[in-house]
């Protein structure tokens, strides 16, 4: 199953299915409160999750808040202890910090990864997905 997530004004939000309510809801991603939102169909989800970010956002600026949540840039990468090796002698080649060259590695897979989506931008991922 492709993991699907909304996008509106760069916010992101998830899709979820609540089969004993027979509706589909989700939540706002990465900011610093917990909003939710729902739909009895994809259309309608689609639209309350707009509806939720917009509100939001005035909401936001409104009390002088902001809105988005604060990521460290740091975090712990748990790997097998003979790559952590190989790492450690490609940083010694290339003359650069084993940081530096798990940074690039994020950076080379997400620019993949962002113009393989970039690709699919015209076409509807509910479509796609069978729900269109």
């Amino acid at each position: 199953m492709t993991n699907i997530l909304l996008n509106h004004k760069g916010y992101s939000g998830s899709i979820e299915i609540d089969l004993q309510q027979d509706c589909l809801f989700g939540q706002l991603l990465f900011i610093n409160d917990a909003i939710v939102y729902q739909g009895e169909n994809l259309p309608e989800l689609k639209e309350t999750f707009k509806k939720a970010v917009d509100e939001y956002l005035e909401t936001c600026a409104e009390i002088g808040r902001k809105p988005d949540k604060q990521f460290s840039g740091s975090f712990n990468v748990r790997i097998d202890p003979m790559t952590h090796k190989r790492l450690a002698i490609e940083s010694i080649k290339n003359k650069k910090s084993i940081n530096s060259l798990v940074a690039l590695s994020i950076e080379d897979f997400l620019n993949k990864t962002e113009s393989v989506l970039d690709a699919h931008t015209d076409s509807d991922p509910f479509s796609e997905a069978g729900f269109g």
